[in-house]
């Protein structure tokens, strides 16, 4: 057990912080080691509810002050006005977070870590979003370890940040804990289903890059026994009115539920569904590596829920390889796919429950924190 003295502090920057995986369990990784963990949160989405926290050693600080457009001024108000303690490390979520964990830790003389979720990719003559790309690469190269989701997407960092190989180390977007097998009819009984249809779920943020619309066309093509539900958080109101139109034209086959649950609560979501979707159009790098970040391939895993996923690459090599489910190339053939995954329906879910645990959350920090104990 490690001094409980010692503190921990995880910088962030996004407004998602209540469906952020990676920084929840970062968090209680932390506090179960026997640190004081600080999550600093400058920015909050009122629509995604905080995460609640047991433990007692994770506390939530909010930097709302820092947020001037002028981002290097956002860093000097955040170190002045809220940074007051003395950490062991820093870490950073996202360049945002790792500028501003880079000052912080330079500042304070603490070890910087930077925690890799999404790539930042700048749009072309938007001055600012091309200094801080600037800003990312700088601080990168201080932190003594560089976390992202899979090899994939490391290949892609080590060109964009120009670092070798060794100042990476892979930590999975899953979730905590063991495998669960209690079922539940929440989906069912919310949209009065016949409880012998078989639910195909989609869930997480319903945006275009994520496939909906492809997935909601499809669904004229499925066998009657298969119903459609969306579940998530639709943040462009013009795309919502778009897939509400859509839905409306296939009454009783699809479903869209956005009454969104805290990160204690999930569970009944997964429980209730029989087959998980996961799909991702390649607009850009981020988005084209996303099979490692995907977060949900990994709760279908842990609650037995096979996976039928849009191929992109990484995507065989978690689905396929590790025979959860069907990975597809052609929309037009979605329904054969999801006929063969319930005809083999308990394999399928067994080889989750089994995989499940070479990707669980505590198992690979533990790993890599290993690693960091030892740089001096």
């Amino acid at each position: 057990m490690l001094k409980k003295k010692s503190a921990i502090a995880l910088i962030t920057c996004h407004g998602w912080i209540g469906f952020s995986t990676s920084v929840i369990n970062t968090a209680k990784y932390w506090a179960m080691m026997g640190y004081s963990v600080d999550i600093y949160i400058s920015n909050v989405n009122k629509n995604i509810p905080l995460p609640k926290f047991k433990e007692k050693n994770i506390f939530i600080v909010y930097s709302n002050k820092a947020r001037h457009k002028l981002f290097f001024l956002d860093d000097l108000v955040f170190y002045l006005f809220y940074f007051k303690k003395k950490y062991k490390y820093v870490i950073g979520f996202d360049a945002r977070g790792l500028v501003r964990a880079f000052f912080a830790s330079i500042l304070e003389s603490s070890k910087l870590i930077y925690h890799s979720l999404e790539f930042y990719e700048p749009k072309k003559g938007v001055f600012f979003q091309a200094i801080l790309k600037k800003y990312e690469i700088f601080c990168a190269k201080y932190s003594i370890k560089i976390f992202t989701q899979d090899e994939l997407r490391i290949n892609h960092l080590i060109k964009d940040l120009n670092l070798p190989r060794e100042k990476f180390d892979i930590v999975y977007n899953s979730p905590i804990g063991a495998i669960i097998k209690d079922k539940a009819h929440y989906f069912h009984d919310m949209f009065a289903i016949d409880y012998d249809i078989k639910l195909v779920l989609v869930t997480g943020s319903l945006v275009k890059e994520h496939c909906i619309k492809e997935i909601i066309e499809s669904v004229k093509t499925w066998n009657d026994n298969f119903v459609l539900v969306l579940h998530g958080i639709i943040p462009d109101t013009a795309f919502e009115t778009e897939i509400r139109n859509m839905i409306s034209e296939l009454p009783n086959r699809i479903y869209l539920s956005t009454k969104l649950l805290n990160a204690n609560e999930k569970d009944i979501i997964f429980n209730s569904v029989d087959i998980g979707f996961v799909g991702f159009l390649p607009v850009n790098e981020n988005i084209k590596y996303s099979a490692g970040s995907a977060g949900k391939l990994f709760d279908f895993m842990q609650h037995g829920v096979p996976i039928i996923a849009f191929d992109t690459p990484g995507m065989k090599e978690i689905v396929i390889d590790n025979k959860i489910g069907l990975v597809f190339d052609d929309w037009g053939g979605i329904s054969i796919y999801l006929d063969e995954i319930f005809e083999n329906i308990n394999s399928f879910s067994e080889n989750c429950y089994k995989t499940f645990y070479k990707y669980e959350f505590l198992r690979q920090y533990e790993k890599v924190v290993n690693k960091i104990l030892n740089i001096k």
